[in-house]
């Protein structure tokens, strides 16, 4: 089982974001940003299990997080994912992206120009600061939400109307496990296979199993 290896990245200003990566070379490689508040270790064994199916995954801690440096400032959390996605990009190729609730809104503003063509999001939420200072981009978006209905009815589905580009959506069984769903959960890892493996990488060695459970709106 690979390790995970520790790793450094620039940010927009002298602040050093820091974080995680489970080495896979020539593989699609895969962007984690935690929620606010949080750190890398909100994703759990995620990282793990992207690598197994034949990414390679970067968990980052945001700035003011975690072990990075600085002091947390939303506002300039896309510039700073800009710059560290410049890193990550190689020639030709282009990176997903895992975000969720206000983050999502950072991520509705970097897209196919940015090379990041595939994004996952979990619990989204409008933050009206970010929407309101930057254009949205075009990229192929996945939304995964709790089954309350008051985040079903209200949050995602406004986040979800804000959006440009292809969208889809898939509910899951608990709103509380937030981004642990996405390695807790097996239908919900099945349904994250799929749409990597669709939209950020088409090599046999990531092809993902059949869903158990399909529960796409």
């Amino acid at each position: 089982m690979s390790k995970r290896i520790a790793i450094e990245f620039s940010s927009s200003t002298s602040d050093v974001i820091r974080g995680i990566k489970l080495a896979n070379d020539g593989a699609s490689r895969v962007l984690l940003v935690h929620s606010l508040g949080a750190d890398l270790d909100e994703f759990g064994s995620l990282p793990e299990k992207l690598h197994a199916r034949g990414y390679e995954p970067f968990a980052i801690d945001l700035i003011g997080h975690g072990i990075s440096d600085g002091l947390s400032d939303l506002p300039r959390i896309r510039e700073d994912l800009l710059c560290l996605i410049k890193q990550l990009v190689e020639d030709g190729d282009s990176i997903g992206l895992v975000m969720s609730g206000q983050l999502a809104t950072v991520g509705a503003h970097i897209g196919v120009a940015d090379k990041v063509t595939a994004q996952i999001y979990v619990n989204p939420e409008l933050d009206e600061t970010i929407m309101n200072q930057e254009n949205r981009a075009q990229s192929i978006r996945f939304i995964i939400h709790g089954d309350d209905p008051n985040i079903a009815a209200t949050k995602t589905k406004k986040f979800f109307s804000y959006l440009l580009g292809e969208k889809m959506m898939v509910s899951s069984l608990s709103a509380h496990l937030g981004l642990l769903q996405l390695s807790e959960l097996s239908q919900i890892q099945n349904h994250v296979e799929l749409f990597l493996h669709r939209y950020l990488s088409q090599k046999p060695e990531t092809r993902p199993v059949k869903p158990t459970i399909e529960r796409a709106l």
